[in-house]
């Protein structure tokens, strides 16, 4: 099997996700490849909602590797985590996990703050998280769905300011859940929102989406265009999502993630 180049999920500050999928034209050797079915099994070890004072978290004390570890200790599965170096070159990291009401934020390795999520009675659940820039502005995406997919599933923006992530604008997913199949397994490409990013998922049967939400910010608003998953797939990151190998759950945290053995299956997108 020929492989592209991959091109990394941590993109460069100066790379847009634009710019990966332009530059990276895939040759008719090289497209088939293999699609993963992967199907997520229900988690519900620990659905106790615990803030940061809680775990325990000391702000400039607590480092992210320890925050980790408490978060394990705790029996909390579906564990996201994300970083970043800003525009700023400051280095933030974000943690979260299912049925959490905060996504606590780490600055230069130790804990700074938390961000408190707008739930509306929803049990949150399937996070995917992303740290991503905005015209120089430092920006937290925060998406979660329900276990039993019962309520709308919501996508949050933060903005960093005064030292601390604010709520900016809020998009309802329900719609684009119903178009689609569902929203699970969800993983972000890029991380630019001036000029998109990626919001890739599977159905109930594992299946990625055919369809592929391309996410912008207006300055007021979230925007969402889908894009064919033939186009996406120009993405190295794009290509390793379906094939099983990239998703928003580290690889230390697998084991949190309860997935059976992939079914691999010939994928051709073009």
């Amino acid at each position: 099997m020929v492989r592209v180049k991959p091109v990394c999920r941590r993109i460069a500050r100066n790379i847009t996700l634009a710019t990966a999928l332009t530059a990276s034209p895939l040759a008719p050797a090289c497209t088939t490849f293999y699609e993963a079915r992967l199907i997520e099994l229900p988690r519900a070890n620990n659905t106790q909602k615990l803030t940061a004072t809680q775990l325990g978290f000391i702000k400039g004390k607590t480092t992210f590797s320890n925050a980790t570890r408490i978060i394990k200790s705790k029996n909390l599965t579906g564990i996201v985590k994300d970083s970043y170096h800003d525009s700023k070159d400051n280095f933030f990291q974000t943690i979260v996990a299912d049925y959490q009401g905060q996504v606590h934020v780490f600055k230069e390795g130790r804990y700074h703050h938390s961000v408190t999520i707008p739930l509306k009675n929803l049990d949150p659940y399937g996070f995917s998280t992303l740290l991503a820039n905005y015209k120089g502005q430092t920006a937290l995406l925060i998406t979660y769905r329900d276990l039993e997919g019962l309520k709308q599933p919501r996508m949050h923006l933060f903005f960093l300011e005064q030292n601390k992530f604010g709520h900016s604008a809020s998009i309802p997913l329900g719609k684009l859940a119903r178009s689609l199949g569902g929203i699970f397994l969800p993983y972000f490409v890029g991380r630019d929102l001036e000029t998109g990013i990626l919001f890739l998922g599977r159905n109930p049967k594992g299946n990625v989406w055919k369809k592929v939400p391309n996410i912008k910010f207006t300055g007021t608003k979230l925007l969402f265009n889908l894009v064919p998953l033939s186009y996406a797939a120009k993405c190295g990151c794009v290509r390793e999502y379906i094939e099983g190998k990239k998703n928003s759950f580290s690889k230390d945290d697998f084991s949190s993630l309860d997935i059976p053995d992939a079914e691999f299956i010939p994928f051709n997108p073009f």
